[in-house]
């Protein structure tokens, strides 16, 4: 049969089966929509229009011809026999051009990888050395590697393929060789023998593993440079739009084995291929995996259960492990390449987190600091004296555009930025330039900050009416829970009150947590001397307005130090540097784990921050804060 689709001003005619549910017809077309619930018909993402067709949907009991538009659930719909034409809405959609911030920085990075090439001569045999070829040739190439800057090498072993390697070549006469070397903990291994310039480039891949997205560095593992970076949507995405939905979409060994294949075949690989088809090498030149993520992203990857992070006492199956062949993961690369993987602290606070702490040199920054991680998680570690306090927030999906009437992720023609003035006269930042199409959990923020600031929105996020009419800005939309009202920012987008309280919950979660971690460690927020600020989404939040609406300590902006993605630097530089690598390995011992639910005063942070304080009606129009320090790419 035949499905035509519109996109926007897009139209695309499939040929699909009947009786298959839509959202699998079009997924299979490419066309990903907004599945947070798994498919499971809960949560309306996947809100898609049929003008035509005959249709089987839950909501219906049975086959039924449409004759006017319908709104369906496209889980929960399956196409009848004859030709159908579907509109998707764009916030039903989970869109491939997503803009996602990938600028990080590294640090000062000592070169020191666990894979390395060494170029000799074969010192030749002599009566009076009792050595063996192969003593002869790995005393050399710890000698090299001691004379120049890759560190120094202890004694290297040489396993049985790699002697074949060097037989044949001694037979054939070659005295020019390149050795390749692999640390295996602290000793080091013959991997590889070849002629002089005949090994392929030695490259290395950092991953940052996030649940919406996943970002990959293709690294030169013999100076260090950086050759190139991809991305691409977590094609799990297809199966539920955060950790909690994953969970649930990973209960049986089957169910397990899918979402890891969504991820290593279906993101990673093609992320592997694109990077070394830009610089013209082969995949086999990778060397090495360095991978940040949260738990569950780890767990999925290493095809392990999370089942036991998704009940309490929320216990993940492992928090750290030895480097993982990259075969045994179906990971593009060679055929010998080994995984690092960023160790978790708990099944709620991941190895990404223990990244950021590595990224931000936490450590050593002042006592009293905050690092906040701000995603559908929200993760907030505290410096307290010697020992780090942390905890995970339950934000949702809010700060992305989830759940929100037109809210998406960065994407061209997303709204970022909003300001307004006193009639009303809404000035709207979009990705791209052009006609806006939907809005971003940042530009939601500075909408509460510009309305509170304003009076037309009040302490609890509801908007004032008659002002919003009078200015034109009104209208009544249908919400769950009957009629309900919206401002009209530009066309069709608008932000509904049900929006503002979706980012209020999000951001009373976040500051409850933060709250809470200072109150147990008796600590004045007012005297945090510093808070680091990780991930995509802080990097976006114009932070003035995000500290007046109380979604972050209300410090001096001197104060704030916005560092990117934590997780890919710290990937990045545990690549390139293998203390960096057992630094992590430290690090995620160090964190106390406190559980929310279990602290008493946390529902009263929370009851405390659903509230919107007075703003002050000189609220800079910048759009970012003078005195905020942002660490450059």
């Amino acid at each position: 049969m035949q499905l035509t689709v519109m996109v926007g001003d897009r139209r695309v005619t499939l040929a699909v089966r009947a009786g298959r549910v839509l959202d699998q017809e079009l997924a299979a077309a490419g066309v990903l929509l907004n599945r947070r619930c798994s498919g499971e018909g809960r949560c309306s993402g996947c809100t898609v229009i049929v003008e035509q067709g005959r249709i089987d949907a839950d909501a219906e009991g049975g086959v039924v011809d449409v004759a006017v538009p319908r709104q369906v659930l496209a889980c929960r719909t399956r196409l009848a026999e004859g030709p159908a034409l579907v509109r998707v809405p764009h916030q039903a959609l989970i869109e491939s051009s997503e803009a996602i911030d990938d600028t990080f920085t590294p640090g000062t990075v000592t070169l020191d990888p666990a894979v390395r090439s060494v170029q000799l001569d074969v010192p030749p045999a002599a009566l009076d050395d009792r050595r063996s070829d192969t003593e002869r040739v790995l005393d050399a190439a710890s000698l090299a590697a001691r004379a120049g800057d890759a560190g120094t090498l202890q004694a290297i072993v040489a396993p049985l393929h790699a002697l074949r390697q060097l037989d044949r070549l001694l037979d054939s006469g070659c005295r020019g060789v390149e050795l390749v070397l692999t640390a295996e903990g602290e000793r080091w291994s013959l991997a590889e023998v070849h002629r002089r310039g005949a090994a392929a480039p030695l490259t290395g891949v950092a991953l940052d593993i996030g649940t919406t997205t996943v970002l990959g560095l293709l690294v030169d593992l013999q100076t260090g440079r950086m050759l190139g970076q991809a991305s691409r949507y977590n094609r799990q995405i297809t199966q539920g739009a955060d950790v909690a939905a994953r969970i649930s979409a990973a209960r049986t060994p089957a169910q397990l084995q899918h979402l890891q294949r969504l991820l290593v075949r279906e993101t990673i690989n093609p992320i592997v291929d694109e990077l070394c088809t830009a610089q013209g090498i082969a995949a086999h030149s990778v060397r090495r995996f360095s991978v940040a993520g949260n738990t569950v992203m780890t767990h999925l990857l290493l095809g392990l259960s999370v089942a036991g992070i998704g009940a309490l006492p929320f216990n993940p199956r492992v928090r750290a492990l030895q480097p993982v062949p990259a075969s045994l993961l179906g990971l593009h690369g060679h055929p010998r390449a080994q995984v690092d993987i960023a160790p978790a602290v708990a099944g709620y606070i991941g190895g990404d987190v223990v990244a950021d702490l590595l990224a931000a040199d936490f450590e050593n920054c002042p006592d009293g600091s905050l690092l906040i991680d701000i995603g559908t998680n929200a993760e907030v570690v505290l410096k307290d004296g010697e020992r780090l306090l942390c905890c995970a927030t339950p934000a949702g999906p809010a700060f992305e555009g989830g759940g929100l009437r037109h809210g998406c992720r960065a994407a061209p023609g997303a709204i970022t930025r909003i300001r307004a003035d006193a009639a009303l006269h809404f000035e709207c930042e979009v990705i791209g330039g052009g006609r806006p199409v939907c809005v971003c959990g940042s530009a939601v923020v500075d909408f509460i900050a510009e309305g509170r600031r304003g009076g037309w929105i009040d302490a609890v996020g509801r908007f004032d009416i008659p002002r919003l009419k009078r200015c034109g800005r009104h209208a009544t939309v249908a919400l769950h829970g009957g009629p309900g009202h919206a401002c009209v920012l530009a066309g069709e987008i608008m932000v509904t009150e049900a929006d503002v309280a979706e980012i209020l919950q999000a951001k009373a979660a976040l500051a409850a947590g933060v709250c809470t971690l200072l109150e147990l460690a008796g600590r004045a927020p007012e005297r945090v001397p510093r808070v680091v600020l990780a991930g995509g989404f802080a990097r976006r939040l114009d932070l003035v307005r995000a500290i007046a609406i109380g979604l972050l300590p209300r410090l001096p902006a001197e104060r704030f130090q916005v560092i990117g993605n934590g997780a890919l630097a710290a990937a990045c530089r545990a690549l390139l540097d293998r203390r960096s690598a057992a630094h992590l390995q430290r690090l995620h011992r160090l964190p106390q784990v406190v559980e929310l639910n279990l602290v008493p005063a946390f529902e009263g942070h929370f009851i405390d921050n659903l509230r919107l304080p007075t703003l002050p009606a000189g609220l800079g129009a910048s759009l970012a804060p003078a005195g905020a320090t942002e660490a450059a790419a």
